[in-house]
């Protein structure tokens, strides 16, 4: 049998025994519808906002770089500050 004639049999006895089952029924099957529609026609390329892009923004890896350096330079000061205290304590010359 088909499964198209099954499905309208069906539908068919719901109609007559159950209106309001048959009611949310089609409305639920209408939204599935409605949803694979949807999926149909929208374009499978990448909708991210591009909109930062737009304003010129940093691409990330672009970001990334640029906050690695500036960490690294950090990371120098912080290791020449170190060294320069470690110097002094050997010294004696405590702050």
């Amino acid at each position: 049998m088909d499964l198209e004639w099954l499905e309208k049999q069906q539908r068919e006895l719901e109609k007559s025994f159950n209106p309001e089952l048959h009611k949310l029924n089609e409305w639920a099957r209408q939204m599935e519808l409605d949803e694979l529609h949807k999926q149909l026609t929208t374009p499978k390329i990448c909708t991210a906002d591009i909109t930062p892009i737009n304003k010129r923004a940093l691409p990330q890896e672009l970001w990334k770089d640029r906050k690695i350096k500036e960490l690294e330079q950090e990371n120098k000061e912080l290791r020449r500050k170190l060294a320069m205290h470690v110097l002094a304590y050997s010294k004696g010359k405590t702050a």
